[in-house]
């Protein structure tokens, strides 16, 4: 089973995606017409962890769903920015939090269903509040922290439902665990 790309229309671009249509041909020779995909610049997140085992989260308004999420701190990274430079920027941005170690966990596909960028995940140690939030215009967001073992309690029962803050606590989870001898 194959599909080849045979046609790209680009239908609308804005400040943080590009919509195409994409006609595709299958190998059984059928053709699909008019696919939406949404380009976007990579996006990276992190969890940062205190000194005394908490983790910094935001409770952020998104209007996909008219609801705020409780999430780990992240954005989009600038065209020609490296991915970790994008997150030390979105965790001073959002919480006016820095750290000085950092540690790549990987990346995966923002949804590979009609997105065609990655979100890149890292945890921060000994993250300390040194300034304040410098949010962009449309952002409103409440800064709280948890402890590790709250924050592992909670994933599991489904409490936290934005799907890259999952991603990340399941590919932090070794990190985690070890931090909390569990």
């Amino acid at each position: 089973m194959t599909f080849r790309r045979i046609n790209t229309r680009k239908a609308y671009e804005s400040k943080i995606f590009e919509l195409e249509f994409r006609d595709y041909e299958h190998s059984d020779g059928s053709v699909h017409k008019d696919l939406a995909v949404l380009n976007s610049n990579d996006a990276a997140n992190v969890i940062a962890i205190t000194p005394n085992q908490k983790i910094v989260l935001v409770n952020q308004f998104r209007f996909g769903i008219d609801d705020t999420t409780i999430e780990i701190p992240g954005g989009l990274v600038e065209p020609e920015e490296d991915p970790m430079e994008a997150v030390k920027r979105e965790l001073t941005e959002e919480t006016g939090y820095t750290a000085d170690k950092y540690q790549y966990l990987g990346k995966v596909y923002a949804n590979p269903v009609f997105q065609s960028n990655f979100i890149h995940h890292y945890i921060a140690y000994d993250a300390v509040q040194t300034g304040v939030q410098s949010l962009d215009p449309a952002e409103d967001i409440d800064i709280l922290t948890m402890d590790v073992l709250e924050v592992l309690k909670r994933l599991q029962s489904g409490y936290f439902m934005h799907p890259h803050t999952v991603t990340a606590f399941n590919l932090a989870m070794p990190y985690l665990k070890a931090i909390t001898n569990g």
